[in-house]
């Protein structure tokens, strides 16, 4: 899933050069992950398929997760937009949400201490509804776990939580063009709703290798 166009962010001040500095070292392996020889394919290959067998464990992502989260996220925006997403701007806007948790909440996919896939679930706030809805962003999970419903079971563990909160409602985003994220979603009971996004530039700073549809 994908968001939509938004001007860059700056870095927090709460940000460490050192953090940074090892986002962006670490940020060229996510085009090449392990067992993996393209992000952008939509299938692993077939020397990949005993991972996808193996029991996930979830968690919320920490700090020191930091790395792995930029790597998993940069792969996805290659793989669902082939967008190149700026080193720097991410490894802030990571670093942002563990600086100020009301911004949202990262969670990690482990094989065994490794994360192979990650969400972040951003709060919005209802007055028709008196709740909060979570939308879920940012979701993504290697290939060479997918195909044996680790994307399902990666919802289920989320609709759980958030059953536990209260939470009404799931939304998400996801690219006009993305047909397979969609059946995905339509198969886990999502549905198309009769809103249409839309979004206003206000600053003409926009990501490296940002492309307008």
């Amino acid at each position: 899933m994908n968001e939509p166009n938004r001007p860059q962010s700056q870095a927090c001040s709460g940000v460490s050069q050192a953090l940074m500095r090892q986002a962006c070292l670490g940020y060229s392996k996510a085009m090449r992950p392990p067992n993996q020889s393209n992000v952008s394919q939509s299938n692993a290959p077939a020397s990949n398929a005993p991972h996808s067998s193996r029991v996930l464990k979830w968690r919320k992502a920490q700090v020191s997760d930091h790395a792995d989260l930029c790597r998993l996220i940069t792969a996805m925006a290659l793989e669902s937009e082939n967008r190149q997403l700026d080193a720097k701007t991410l490894a802030a806007g990571v670093a942002a949400v563990f600086e100020q948790p009301l911004r949202g909440v990262y969670w990690v996919w482990c094989d065994g201490e490794a994360p192979v896939g990650c969400t972040l679930i951003t709060p919005e706030w209802s007055d028709w509804n008196n709740a909060t809805y979570w939308w879920i962003q940012s979701l993504y999970i290697e290939p060479a776990y997918r195909g044996q419903g680790g994307v399902e079971s990666v919802l289920a563990e989320l609709e759980q939580a958030a059953q536990a909160e209260h939470v009404p409602e799931f939304r998400l985003y996801v690219e006009q063009h993305n047909q397979r994220a969609q059946r995905v979603y339509l198969r886990n009971g999502f549905d198309d709703q009769h809103y249409r996004c839309m979004t206003k530039a206000l600053s003409h700073q926009i990501l490296a290798g940002e492309r307008k549809h």
